[in-house]
């Protein structure tokens, strides 16, 4: 009697050991088996529109915001040239002749280089700080509404295709 008692706990032992190894083989249950995008965290759950639509506002916002701080330095690099140009005196007294001055063309140099460097910097400033406002106050406003979306009580998930609280 113990013979066959012991006999059939091994079955049953066994059976069970058997059946967790075949349930660790098998594949997932889901079809499609996908890979996140680069820059997307490892989640299980499809990232919604609004993480999607903040990631690539948050992108823009760090372009706009280097082409803001490159034309900075353009409008920086044109005003060291352009004020010179205007402040120092290009002509000097002629060391030989009293009544004749010796003039040398530097203002122009430096105006003529410095002028597009700064027009560029000065327009390139203010419309790159203006979409940087702009960016800035649609991500405000994406998390906002985000903040307002999770504080329903009960709305319809469509990705999950089921009713959360």
């Amino acid at each position: 009697m113990k013979l066959v008692l012991v006999f059939w706990l091994a079955v049953l032992v066994g059976l069970g050991s058997a059946a967790e190894a075949q349930d660790a083989q098998q594949p997932p249950t889901s079809d499609v088996i996908t890979t996140p995008a680069p820059g997307y965290p490892v989640t299980s759950a499809r990232p919604t529109y609004e993480e999607v639509r903040r990631e690539e506002l948050n992108r823009g916002i760090k372009r706009t915001r280097t082409a803001l701080i490159v034309t900075s330095a353009s409008l920086a690099v044109g005003l060291a040239l352009v004020v010179p140009a205007f402040t120092s005196d290009n002509c000097a007294e002629d060391p030989l002749d009293d009544d004749n001055f010796v003039c040398n063309r530097a203002g122009r140099a430096l105006l003529g280089v410095g002028i597009p460097f700064l027009s560029v910097g000065f327009y390139g400033m203010l419309v790159s700080g203006i979409m940087l406002g702009v960016r800035k106050g649609k991500v405000r406003r994406l998390n906002e509404r985000i903040a307002y979306q999770s504080k329903a009580k009960f709305r319809w998930d469509p990705y999950r295709s089921k009713f959360v609280f």
